[in-house]
Protein backbone atom coordinates (compact mmCIF):
# COMPACT_ATOMS: atom_id res chain seq x y z
CA UNK A 1 0.00 0.00 0.00
CA UNK A 2 1.19 3.33 -0.65
CA UNK A 3 1.21 6.63 1.08
CA UNK A 4 -1.61 7.64 -0.78
CA UNK A 5 -3.66 4.77 -0.38
CA UNK A 6 -2.56 4.99 3.71
CA UNK A 7 -3.70 8.57 4.09
CA UNK A 8 -7.59 7.70 2.19
CA UNK A 9 -7.76 4.68 4.76
CA UNK A 10 -6.83 6.77 7.65
CA UNK A 11 -9.57 9.32 6.16
CA UNK A 12 -12.24 6.29 5.95
CA UNK A 13 -11.65 5.67 9.50
CA UNK A 14 -11.68 9.14 10.76
CA UNK A 15 -14.78 10.10 8.88
CA UNK A 16 -16.47 6.67 9.98
CA UNK A 17 -15.91 7.25 14.04
CA UNK A 18 -16.92 10.49 13.37
CA UNK A 19 -20.48 9.30 11.81
CA UNK A 20 -20.61 7.00 14.51
CA UNK A 21 -19.78 9.06 17.51
CA UNK A 22 -20.78 12.49 16.12
CA UNK A 23 -24.14 12.55 18.58
CA UNK A 24 -22.11 12.43 21.56
CA UNK A 25 -19.32 14.68 20.50
CA UNK A 26 -21.53 17.16 19.83
CA UNK A 27 -23.34 16.84 22.87
CA UNK A 28 -19.91 17.35 24.79
CA UNK A 29 -19.19 20.25 22.49
CA UNK A 30 -22.20 22.27 23.18
CA UNK A 31 -22.49 21.55 26.51
CA UNK A 32 -18.92 22.65 26.93
CA UNK A 33 -19.39 25.64 25.93
CA UNK A 34 -22.63 26.28 27.04
CA UNK A 35 -20.61 26.09 30.28
CA UNK A 36 -18.27 28.91 29.53
CA UNK A 37 -20.82 31.19 28.06
CA UNK A 38 -23.88 31.17 29.63
CA UNK A 39 -23.65 31.02 33.26
CA UNK A 40 -26.77 31.83 34.79
CA UNK A 41 -28.14 28.55 35.50
CA UNK A 42 -26.52 25.17 35.94
CA UNK A 43 -27.10 22.59 33.54
CA UNK A 44 -30.46 21.15 32.72
CA UNK A 45 -31.76 17.80 33.03
CA UNK A 46 -32.81 16.10 29.50
CA UNK A 47 -31.72 16.48 25.92
CA UNK A 48 -28.63 18.92 25.95
CA UNK A 49 -28.94 19.34 21.91
CA UNK A 50 -29.20 23.25 22.63
CA UNK A 51 -28.01 25.15 19.35
CA UNK A 52 -30.60 27.92 20.85
CA UNK A 53 -31.16 29.78 23.90
CA UNK A 54 -34.01 31.83 24.57
CA UNK A 55 -33.53 34.40 27.31
CA UNK A 56 -37.03 35.31 29.23
CA UNK A 57 -38.26 37.37 31.48
CA UNK A 58 -36.71 40.28 31.42
CA UNK A 59 -36.78 43.65 30.51
CA UNK A 60 -34.91 43.80 27.17
CA UNK A 61 -34.56 47.27 25.71
CA UNK A 62 -34.02 46.46 22.20
CA UNK A 63 -32.95 49.55 20.27
CA UNK A 64 -35.24 48.53 17.42
CA UNK A 65 -37.91 51.30 17.02
CA UNK A 66 -40.49 48.83 15.73
CA UNK A 67 -40.19 47.04 18.78
CA UNK A 68 -38.73 48.79 21.36
CA UNK A 69 -39.46 46.44 24.53
CA UNK A 70 -39.60 42.73 24.75
CA UNK A 71 -39.89 40.50 27.53
CA UNK A 72 -37.77 37.54 25.81
CA UNK A 73 -35.32 36.78 22.94
CA UNK A 74 -33.80 33.88 21.77
CA UNK A 75 -29.88 33.50 20.58
CA UNK A 76 -28.51 31.17 18.33
CA UNK A 77 -25.60 29.83 19.95
CA UNK A 78 -24.32 28.28 16.05
CA UNK A 79 -24.63 31.55 13.78
CA UNK A 80 -23.82 33.96 16.77
CA UNK A 81 -27.30 35.97 16.37
CA UNK A 82 -30.08 36.78 17.33
CA UNK A 83 -33.85 34.79 16.51
CA UNK A 84 -37.23 36.67 17.12
CA UNK A 85 -39.30 34.38 15.08
CA UNK A 86 -40.53 31.27 16.98
CA UNK A 87 -38.46 27.80 17.16
CA UNK A 88 -40.07 24.81 16.53
CA UNK A 89 -38.13 21.97 17.09
CA UNK A 90 -38.34 22.58 21.60
CA UNK A 91 -35.88 19.95 21.94
CA UNK A 92 -33.01 22.48 20.58
CA UNK A 93 -34.05 25.19 22.69
CA UNK A 94 -32.63 25.97 26.32
CA UNK A 95 -34.58 28.62 28.45
CA UNK A 96 -32.50 31.10 30.97
CA UNK A 97 -34.86 33.16 33.44
CA UNK A 98 -33.27 36.36 33.62
CA UNK A 99 -35.34 37.32 36.45
CA UNK A 100 -36.30 40.76 35.61
CA UNK A 101 -33.22 41.58 34.47
CA UNK A 102 -32.42 44.75 32.60
CA UNK A 103 -30.78 44.04 29.17
CA UNK A 104 -29.76 46.21 26.48
CA UNK A 105 -27.80 45.84 23.50
CA UNK A 106 -24.22 46.03 23.51
CA UNK A 107 -23.12 49.34 23.74
CA UNK A 108 -21.16 51.57 21.19
CA UNK A 109 -19.05 54.35 21.83
CA UNK A 110 -17.70 56.08 18.54
CA UNK A 111 -15.17 58.32 19.85
CA UNK A 112 -12.36 56.75 22.43
CA UNK A 113 -8.79 56.54 22.81
CA UNK A 114 -8.61 52.48 23.54
CA UNK A 115 -4.57 52.20 24.12
CA UNK A 116 -4.08 55.51 25.71
CA UNK A 117 -7.15 54.49 27.86
CA UNK A 118 -5.34 51.40 28.92
CA UNK A 119 -2.22 53.09 29.64
CA UNK A 120 -3.74 55.14 31.77
CA UNK A 121 -5.69 52.47 33.94
CA UNK A 122 -1.79 51.92 35.15
CA UNK A 123 -0.87 55.99 35.06
CA UNK A 124 -0.82 58.56 37.61
CA UNK A 125 -4.08 59.98 38.00
CA UNK A 126 -4.89 63.42 39.05
CA UNK A 127 -8.26 63.57 38.42
CA UNK A 128 -9.53 64.12 41.97
CA UNK A 129 -6.86 66.81 42.26
CA UNK A 130 -8.51 70.34 42.16
CA UNK A 131 -5.15 72.96 43.78
CA UNK A 132 -1.63 73.41 43.30
CA UNK A 133 -1.26 72.00 47.03
CA UNK A 134 -3.10 68.59 46.30
CA UNK A 135 -1.17 67.82 42.88
CA UNK A 136 2.85 68.52 44.50
CA UNK A 137 1.76 66.00 46.65
CA UNK A 138 0.83 63.58 44.01
CA UNK A 139 3.82 63.99 42.54
CA UNK A 140 5.72 64.26 45.22
CA UNK A 141 4.76 60.66 46.01
CA UNK A 142 5.16 59.27 42.49
CA UNK A 143 8.37 61.12 42.13
CA UNK A 144 9.48 59.05 44.94
CA UNK A 145 8.66 55.75 44.01
CA UNK A 146 9.97 56.12 40.66
CA UNK A 147 13.51 54.58 39.65
CA UNK A 148 16.06 57.49 39.25
CA UNK A 149 15.66 58.71 35.35
CA UNK A 150 12.53 57.90 34.78
CA UNK A 151 9.41 59.88 33.59
CA UNK A 152 6.78 60.79 35.55
CA UNK A 153 3.32 61.22 33.65
CA UNK A 154 0.40 62.02 35.51
CA UNK A 155 -3.27 62.55 33.57
CA UNK A 156 -6.65 64.12 33.99
CA UNK A 157 -5.75 67.26 36.03
CA UNK A 158 -8.81 69.29 36.35
CA UNK A 159 -7.22 72.34 37.84
CA UNK A 160 -6.03 75.27 35.82
CA UNK A 161 -2.47 75.11 35.78
CA UNK A 162 0.15 77.52 36.54
CA UNK A 163 3.09 77.25 36.65
CA UNK A 164 6.32 74.91 36.67
CA UNK A 165 7.26 75.89 40.13
CA UNK A 166 4.70 74.51 41.69
CA UNK A 167 5.69 70.84 40.68
CA UNK A 168 9.58 71.71 40.80
CA UNK A 169 9.66 71.54 44.63
CA UNK A 170 9.31 68.17 44.74
CA UNK A 171 11.01 66.56 41.77
CA UNK A 172 14.19 68.21 41.49
CA UNK A 173 15.75 65.43 39.65
CA UNK A 174 12.70 64.11 37.46
CA UNK A 175 11.14 65.12 34.48
CA UNK A 176 7.59 65.00 35.14
CA UNK A 177 4.15 65.92 32.38
CA UNK A 178 0.83 66.25 33.75
CA UNK A 179 -1.95 66.76 31.26
CA UNK A 180 -4.99 68.01 31.70
CA UNK A 181 -8.10 66.21 31.52
CA UNK A 182 -9.21 66.87 28.15
CA UNK A 183 -5.86 65.82 26.78
CA UNK A 184 -5.05 69.47 25.38
CA UNK A 185 -2.59 71.00 28.02
CA UNK A 186 -0.30 69.66 29.64
CA UNK A 187 2.29 71.18 32.90
CA UNK A 188 5.57 70.05 32.66
CA UNK A 189 8.59 70.88 35.47
CA UNK A 190 11.59 72.65 34.86
CA UNK A 191 13.82 69.36 34.27
CA UNK A 192 11.08 68.67 31.37
CA UNK A 193 11.54 71.66 30.01
CA UNK A 194 15.61 71.21 29.51
CA UNK A 195 15.85 67.92 28.07
CA UNK A 196 12.96 69.17 25.68
CA UNK A 197 15.33 72.37 25.00
CA UNK A 198 12.08 74.79 25.71
CA UNK A 199 13.14 78.41 26.52
CA UNK A 200 12.57 81.83 26.20
CA UNK A 201 14.36 81.71 22.41
CA UNK A 202 11.76 78.59 21.46
CA UNK A 203 9.48 79.37 18.37
CA UNK A 204 5.66 78.99 18.95
CA UNK A 205 5.32 75.68 16.96
CA UNK A 206 1.98 76.04 14.40
CA UNK A 207 -1.27 74.96 16.12
CA UNK A 208 -0.14 74.92 19.59
CA UNK A 209 0.89 77.60 22.44
CA UNK A 210 3.89 77.63 24.53
CA UNK A 211 2.53 79.67 27.46
CA UNK A 212 4.72 82.06 28.61
CA UNK A 213 5.27 85.02 31.44
CA UNK A 214 5.81 89.04 31.58
CA UNK A 215 9.42 88.22 30.04
CA UNK A 216 8.84 85.46 27.42
CA UNK A 217 10.07 82.90 29.70
CA UNK A 218 7.86 79.32 29.01
CA UNK A 219 5.97 79.11 32.70
CA UNK A 220 5.75 74.88 31.59
CA UNK A 221 2.29 75.10 30.54
CA UNK A 222 1.83 73.65 26.63
CA UNK A 223 -1.24 73.27 24.69
CA UNK A 224 -1.51 71.28 21.64
CA UNK A 225 1.02 70.99 19.16
CA UNK A 226 3.63 72.83 21.62
CA UNK A 227 2.70 69.35 24.01
CA UNK A 228 4.78 67.18 21.21
CA UNK A 229 7.82 69.34 21.81
CA UNK A 230 8.03 67.41 25.19
CA UNK A 231 6.34 64.11 24.07
CA UNK A 232 9.11 63.43 21.37
CA UNK A 233 11.55 63.22 24.24
CA UNK A 234 9.77 61.21 26.84
CA UNK A 235 11.27 57.14 26.03
CA UNK A 236 8.56 55.45 23.64
CA UNK A 237 6.07 53.21 25.24
CA UNK A 238 7.42 49.59 24.39
CA UNK A 239 4.99 46.86 22.53
CA UNK A 240 4.31 44.57 25.47
CA UNK A 241 3.71 47.35 27.33
CA UNK A 242 1.08 48.57 24.52
CA UNK A 243 -0.26 44.87 24.37
CA UNK A 244 -0.82 44.81 28.38
CA UNK A 245 -3.12 48.14 27.70
CA UNK A 246 -5.47 46.75 25.30
CA UNK A 247 -6.11 43.53 27.83
CA UNK A 248 -6.70 46.53 30.30
CA UNK A 249 -9.08 48.15 28.04
CA UNK A 250 -10.58 45.67 26.33
CA UNK A 251 -11.99 44.36 29.57
CA UNK A 252 -12.54 47.69 30.82
CA UNK A 253 -15.05 48.09 28.06
CA UNK A 254 -17.03 44.84 28.95
CA UNK A 255 -17.19 45.95 32.47
CA UNK A 256 -19.11 48.71 31.01
CA UNK A 257 -21.54 46.67 28.50
CA UNK A 258 -19.35 48.21 25.76
CA UNK A 259 -19.11 45.93 22.77
CA UNK A 260 -18.07 48.12 19.98
CA UNK A 261 -16.00 50.84 19.79
CA UNK A 262 -13.94 53.50 17.10
CA UNK A 263 -11.00 53.96 18.06
CA UNK A 264 -9.03 57.14 17.08
CA UNK A 265 -6.27 55.94 18.11
CA UNK A 266 -3.10 57.63 20.05
CA UNK A 267 -2.88 61.40 19.41
CA UNK A 268 -0.55 62.27 16.93
CA UNK A 269 0.49 65.56 18.72
CA UNK A 270 0.81 63.35 21.60
CA UNK A 271 2.62 59.95 20.74
CA UNK A 272 3.61 61.10 16.71
CA UNK A 273 1.39 61.02 13.64
CA UNK A 274 2.12 57.39 13.26
CA UNK A 275 1.66 55.50 16.37
CA UNK A 276 -2.12 54.90 15.72
CA UNK A 277 -1.07 53.40 12.46
CA UNK A 278 1.52 51.24 14.20
CA UNK A 279 -1.14 50.21 16.72
CA UNK A 280 -3.19 48.94 14.04
CA UNK A 281 -0.20 46.95 12.17
CA UNK A 282 1.91 45.68 15.48
CA UNK A 283 -1.05 45.32 18.22
CA UNK A 284 -4.84 44.80 16.62
CA UNK A 285 -3.82 42.81 14.06
CA UNK A 286 -1.64 40.46 16.50
CA UNK A 287 -5.01 40.31 18.44
CA UNK A 288 -6.87 39.62 15.67
CA UNK A 289 -4.18 36.31 14.88
CA UNK A 290 -4.06 35.11 18.21
CA UNK A 291 -8.14 35.40 18.55
CA UNK A 292 -7.88 37.35 21.62
CA UNK A 293 -9.81 40.51 19.76
CA UNK A 294 -13.08 40.00 21.12
CA UNK A 295 -14.71 43.88 20.77
CA UNK A 296 -15.53 45.13 17.41
CA UNK A 297 -13.37 48.12 16.79
CA UNK A 298 -13.14 50.67 13.49
CA UNK A 299 -9.75 51.59 14.22
CA UNK A 300 -9.08 55.16 13.35
CA UNK A 301 -5.39 56.31 12.33
CA UNK A 302 -3.96 59.82 11.97
CA UNK A 303 -4.92 61.78 8.88
CA UNK A 304 -1.39 62.84 8.34
CA UNK A 305 -0.76 59.00 8.09
CA UNK A 306 -2.87 58.47 5.26
CA UNK A 307 -0.51 57.04 2.22
CA UNK A 308 0.34 54.46 4.93
CA UNK A 309 -3.54 53.11 5.64
CA UNK A 310 -4.01 53.42 2.16
CA UNK A 311 -1.33 51.19 1.05
CA UNK A 312 -2.42 48.56 4.15
CA UNK A 313 -5.74 48.76 2.98
CA UNK A 314 -4.79 48.12 -1.09
CA UNK A 315 -3.15 44.84 0.41
CA UNK A 316 -5.10 43.46 3.06
CA UNK A 317 -8.68 45.37 2.40
CA UNK A 318 -10.31 46.66 4.99
CA UNK A 319 -11.55 44.01 7.89
CA UNK A 320 -9.87 40.95 9.49
CA UNK A 321 -12.45 39.68 11.60
CA UNK A 322 -13.96 41.89 14.19
CA UNK A 323 -11.43 44.44 13.74
CA UNK A 324 -11.88 47.30 10.73
CA UNK A 325 -9.58 49.83 9.80
CA UNK A 326 -9.16 52.22 6.62
CA UNK A 327 -11.05 55.46 8.54
CA UNK A 328 -8.61 58.87 9.76
CA UNK A 329 -8.94 61.25 12.12
CA UNK A 330 -7.75 65.24 12.05
CA UNK A 331 -7.77 67.87 14.10
CA UNK A 332 -9.04 71.29 13.28
CA UNK A 333 -8.64 72.80 16.37
CA UNK A 334 -7.96 72.69 20.37
CA UNK A 335 -10.59 72.64 23.62
CA UNK A 336 -12.93 74.92 25.32
CA UNK A 337 -11.26 74.06 28.91
CA UNK A 338 -7.89 75.09 27.10
CA UNK A 339 -9.53 78.07 25.09
CA UNK A 340 -8.02 77.13 22.21
CA UNK A 341 -11.26 75.58 20.85
CA UNK A 342 -11.65 77.95 17.33
CA UNK A 343 -14.83 80.53 18.00
CA UNK A 344 -16.47 83.39 15.83
CA UNK A 345 -15.64 85.99 18.88
CA UNK A 346 -12.66 86.22 21.29
CA UNK A 347 -12.83 84.55 24.54
CA UNK A 348 -14.42 86.67 27.46
CA UNK A 349 -11.30 85.91 29.78
CA UNK A 350 -8.64 85.98 27.51
CA UNK A 351 -8.86 87.49 24.00
CA UNK A 352 -7.90 84.50 21.93
CA UNK A 353 -10.02 83.28 19.30
CA UNK A 354 -8.60 80.11 19.52
CA UNK A 355 -6.60 77.94 17.80
CA UNK A 356 -6.34 76.54 13.83
CA UNK A 357 -4.53 73.07 14.29
CA UNK A 358 -3.91 72.88 11.03
CA UNK A 359 -3.00 74.91 7.54
CA UNK A 360 -5.90 74.65 5.51
CA UNK A 361 -4.89 74.09 2.33
CA UNK A 362 -2.94 70.64 3.53
CA UNK A 363 -6.26 69.87 5.06
CA UNK A 364 -8.24 70.23 2.13
CA UNK A 365 -5.71 68.10 0.07
CA UNK A 366 -5.62 65.50 2.54
CA UNK A 367 -9.35 65.22 3.21
CA UNK A 368 -9.36 64.88 -1.17
CA UNK A 369 -7.01 62.28 -1.08
CA UNK A 370 -8.89 60.16 1.34
CA UNK A 371 -12.42 60.67 -0.67
CA UNK A 372 -10.97 59.99 -3.73
CA UNK A 373 -10.12 56.43 -2.01
CA UNK A 374 -12.54 55.75 -0.34
CA UNK A 375 -11.13 56.56 3.30
CA UNK A 376 -13.61 57.74 6.32
CA UNK A 377 -12.76 60.81 7.46
CA UNK A 378 -13.06 62.51 11.11
CA UNK A 379 -12.03 65.56 12.37
CA UNK A 380 -11.97 67.21 15.50
CA UNK A 381 -13.80 70.46 15.92
CA UNK A 382 -14.88 71.82 18.99
CA UNK A 383 -15.36 75.89 18.26
CA UNK A 384 -18.49 77.53 16.64
CA UNK A 385 -16.01 78.54 13.84
CA UNK A 386 -14.00 74.97 13.85
CA UNK A 387 -17.11 73.72 12.77
CA UNK A 388 -17.83 75.74 10.01
CA UNK A 389 -14.94 75.43 8.81
CA UNK A 390 -15.03 71.87 8.47
CA UNK A 391 -18.38 71.60 7.28
CA UNK A 392 -17.09 74.43 4.50
CA UNK A 393 -14.03 71.90 3.37
CA UNK A 394 -16.56 68.77 3.68
CA UNK A 395 -18.93 70.34 1.40
CA UNK A 396 -16.42 70.07 -1.37
CA UNK A 397 -16.70 66.59 -1.78
CA UNK A 398 -19.92 65.61 -0.30
CA UNK A 399 -20.64 64.63 3.26
CA UNK A 400 -21.14 60.94 2.44
CA UNK A 401 -18.01 58.80 4.84
CA UNK A 402 -17.22 62.39 6.29
CA UNK A 403 -17.59 63.02 9.98
CA UNK A 404 -17.35 66.13 12.76
CA UNK A 405 -16.10 64.99 16.04
CA UNK A 406 -17.61 66.37 19.40
CA UNK A 407 -19.40 69.53 17.65
CA UNK A 408 -20.02 71.13 20.78
CA UNK A 409 -20.09 74.80 20.10
CA UNK A 410 -22.38 75.31 16.47
CA UNK A 411 -22.76 78.74 15.01
CA UNK A 412 -26.66 78.17 14.27
CA UNK A 413 -29.27 76.25 13.21
CA UNK A 414 -28.50 76.66 9.35
CA UNK A 415 -25.08 74.90 9.75
CA UNK A 416 -27.00 71.74 11.74
CA UNK A 417 -29.34 71.34 8.69
CA UNK A 418 -26.15 71.68 6.58
CA UNK A 419 -25.08 68.73 8.25
CA UNK A 420 -28.14 67.04 7.47
CA UNK A 421 -28.17 67.96 4.32
CA UNK A 422 -24.37 66.83 3.65
CA UNK A 423 -25.17 63.71 5.54
CA UNK A 424 -22.02 64.68 7.88
CA UNK A 425 -22.30 62.54 11.33
CA UNK A 426 -21.26 63.98 14.54
CA UNK A 427 -20.16 62.19 17.70
CA UNK A 428 -20.80 64.77 20.42
CA UNK A 429 -19.97 63.86 23.89
CA UNK A 430 -22.96 64.51 26.60
CA UNK A 431 -19.83 64.17 29.92
CA UNK A 432 -17.78 66.79 28.50
CA UNK A 433 -20.89 69.35 28.77
CA UNK A 434 -21.24 68.09 32.56
CA UNK A 435 -17.83 69.73 32.30
CA UNK A 436 -18.18 72.87 30.45
CA UNK A 437 -21.69 74.00 31.96
CA UNK A 438 -20.46 76.27 33.97
CA UNK A 439 -17.59 77.99 32.36
CA UNK A 440 -19.31 78.02 28.89
CA UNK A 441 -21.27 81.58 30.24
CA UNK A 442 -17.81 82.78 31.03
CA UNK A 443 -15.79 82.44 27.99
CA UNK A 444 -18.41 82.27 25.45
CA UNK A 445 -20.42 85.01 23.74
CA UNK A 446 -23.45 84.62 22.16
CA UNK A 447 -22.91 84.30 18.88
CA UNK A 448 -20.43 80.95 20.09
CA UNK A 449 -22.39 79.92 23.30
CA UNK A 450 -26.02 79.90 21.61
CA UNK A 451 -25.60 76.58 20.46
CA UNK A 452 -23.58 74.76 23.15
CA UNK A 453 -24.55 71.36 22.66
CA UNK A 454 -26.78 71.24 20.63
CA UNK A 455 -28.24 67.31 21.19
CA UNK A 456 -31.86 68.26 20.35
CA UNK A 457 -30.97 70.56 17.20
CA UNK A 458 -28.49 67.58 15.70
CA UNK A 459 -31.63 64.75 15.76
CA UNK A 460 -34.40 67.40 15.01
CA UNK A 461 -32.94 67.85 12.04
CA UNK A 462 -31.77 64.70 11.05
CA UNK A 463 -27.83 64.56 11.32
CA UNK A 464 -26.27 61.19 12.41
CA UNK A 465 -25.50 61.36 15.67
CA UNK A 466 -23.26 58.53 17.94
CA UNK A 467 -22.95 59.63 21.40
CA UNK A 468 -19.54 59.16 22.51
CA UNK A 469 -16.99 59.57 25.51
CA UNK A 470 -13.53 60.52 24.29
CA UNK A 471 -12.26 58.14 27.08
CA UNK A 472 -9.99 58.10 28.63
CA UNK A 473 -10.31 62.01 28.53
CA UNK A 474 -14.12 61.26 30.38
CA UNK A 475 -15.23 57.19 31.97
CA UNK A 476 -15.82 54.94 28.77
CA UNK A 477 -19.89 54.58 30.12
CA UNK A 478 -22.55 54.89 27.53
CA UNK A 479 -25.01 54.71 30.27
CA UNK A 480 -23.34 57.59 31.93
CA UNK A 481 -23.75 59.75 28.62
CA UNK A 482 -27.08 58.93 28.12
CA UNK A 483 -27.71 60.49 31.46
CA UNK A 484 -25.68 63.65 31.13
CA UNK A 485 -27.76 63.67 27.33
CA UNK A 486 -31.41 63.42 28.90
CA UNK A 487 -30.03 66.11 31.90
CA UNK A 488 -32.64 68.63 31.85
CA UNK A 489 -30.50 71.26 32.43
CA UNK A 490 -29.25 71.18 28.97
CA UNK A 491 -31.77 73.05 26.64
CA UNK A 492 -31.49 70.66 24.24
CA UNK A 493 -31.43 67.47 25.79
CA UNK A 494 -32.81 64.52 24.34
CA UNK A 495 -35.33 61.99 25.45
CA UNK A 496 -34.23 58.89 26.70
CA UNK A 497 -35.11 57.00 23.68
CA UNK A 498 -33.58 59.24 21.51
CA UNK A 499 -30.39 58.56 23.68
CA UNK A 500 -30.62 55.23 24.24
CA UNK A 501 -30.56 55.45 20.31
CA UNK A 502 -27.68 57.51 19.93
CA UNK A 503 -26.18 54.71 22.25
CA UNK A 504 -26.88 52.00 20.38
CA UNK A 505 -27.99 51.21 17.01
CA UNK A 506 -27.58 54.84 15.95
CA UNK A 507 -24.38 54.59 16.97
CA UNK A 508 -23.40 51.58 15.10
CA UNK A 509 -24.79 52.64 11.80
CA UNK A 510 -22.31 55.97 11.90
CA UNK A 511 -19.31 53.76 11.37
CA UNK A 512 -20.98 51.10 9.46
CA UNK A 513 -24.52 51.55 7.28
CA UNK A 514 -24.98 47.91 7.06
CA UNK A 515 -23.53 46.94 10.54
CA UNK A 516 -25.16 43.46 12.18
CA UNK A 517 -25.22 45.13 15.51
CA UNK A 518 -26.61 47.90 18.11
CA UNK A 519 -30.07 46.17 18.51
CA UNK A 520 -31.18 42.73 19.41
CA UNK A 521 -33.26 42.34 16.34
CA UNK A 522 -33.97 39.35 14.08
CA UNK A 523 -30.22 38.07 12.56
CA UNK A 524 -28.20 40.90 14.00
CA UNK A 525 -25.55 39.24 15.73
CA UNK A 526 -26.02 38.81 19.65
CA UNK A 527 -24.45 41.37 21.21
CA UNK A 528 -26.18 42.14 24.40
CA UNK A 529 -25.38 43.71 27.85
CA UNK A 530 -27.59 42.43 31.36
CA UNK A 531 -27.29 45.45 33.47
CA UNK A 532 -29.49 44.90 36.82
CA UNK A 533 -31.86 42.04 38.46
CA UNK A 534 -34.02 43.76 41.07
CA UNK A 535 -37.76 44.81 41.27
CA UNK A 536 -36.90 48.12 41.87
CA UNK A 537 -35.30 48.51 38.54
CA UNK A 538 -37.75 46.76 36.89
CA UNK A 539 -40.66 48.84 38.41
CA UNK A 540 -38.45 52.23 37.65
CA UNK A 541 -37.74 50.72 34.09
CA UNK A 542 -41.46 50.38 33.59
CA UNK A 543 -42.17 54.16 34.67
CA UNK A 544 -39.67 54.90 32.50
CA UNK A 545 -41.76 53.41 29.26
CA UNK A 546 -44.61 55.63 30.20
CA UNK A 547 -42.87 59.03 29.23
CA UNK A 548 -43.45 60.21 26.04
CA UNK A 549 -40.45 59.50 23.46
CA UNK A 550 -40.40 63.35 22.24
CA UNK A 551 -40.52 65.06 25.98
CA UNK A 552 -37.82 66.56 27.20
CA UNK A 553 -36.67 64.68 30.69
CA UNK A 554 -37.68 66.10 33.99
CA UNK A 555 -39.21 63.22 35.26
CA UNK A 556 -38.34 62.04 38.55
CA UNK A 557 -39.15 58.34 37.57
CA UNK A 558 -36.76 58.56 34.53
CA UNK A 559 -34.02 60.14 36.80
CA UNK A 560 -34.77 57.08 39.30
CA UNK A 561 -34.33 54.82 36.39
CA UNK A 562 -30.54 55.96 35.79
CA UNK A 563 -29.53 56.15 39.79
CA UNK A 564 -31.22 52.81 40.75
CA UNK A 565 -29.23 51.38 37.60
CA UNK A 566 -26.21 48.80 39.03
CA UNK A 567 -23.37 47.92 37.43
CA UNK A 568 -23.07 45.56 34.22
CA UNK A 569 -23.65 41.71 35.57
CA UNK A 570 -22.76 40.58 32.33
CA UNK A 571 -21.83 41.11 28.54
CA UNK A 572 -21.91 38.88 25.79
CA UNK A 573 -20.27 39.38 22.15
CA UNK A 574 -22.19 37.15 19.06
CA UNK A 575 -23.68 35.10 21.95
CA UNK A 576 -20.57 33.93 23.97
CA UNK A 577 -19.72 35.83 27.42
CA UNK A 578 -16.96 37.71 27.56
CA UNK A 579 -17.14 39.68 31.19
CA UNK A 580 -18.82 38.22 34.24
CA UNK A 581 -19.01 34.56 32.92
CA UNK A 582 -17.65 33.04 36.37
Amino acid sequence: MNRTEQILLALSVITGLCAIFWGSLEELLLSSAWVQTCPYLTQPSGNQHHRFVRYKNGIVLTGNPDDPVVEEFVVDQQQGVFVLENVTDASMMMDIDLGGALVTPGLVDPHVHFLSGGLFLESLNVGHVRDRVGLANEVEKAVQAKERGGWVVGYMYHGEFGHARWIDGVSPDTPVVIYRFDSHQMLVNSVALRLASIDATTPEPSGGEIVRDENGRPTGVLCDAAMSLVTRVIPKVTEAELMRAFERAQQYAFSKGVTHVHDMGRVGFVDGEYAAFEDVQNIYREVVKSGELKIRMNAFVSLNALPAILDMVNALGRREDRLSFGSVKGFYDGSLSSRTALMYEPYKDDGSRGVRAVNVSDFVALVSMAKSAGVAVATHAIGSRAVDEVIDVYEKFGGSGLRIEHAQHVSGIESIKKLAKLGIGVTPNPLHWVGDRDIIPTRLHEKDSKYSYPLKEFVRYGVNVGLASDWPVVDMDPMETLEAAIDSRNPYALSFSEAFWCITRGAALLGDPNARFGAIQDGMFADFVVHASTADVQKAVYATLDIPNDSHVSSERLKDTIARRQAVEKTFVQGQCVYGCS
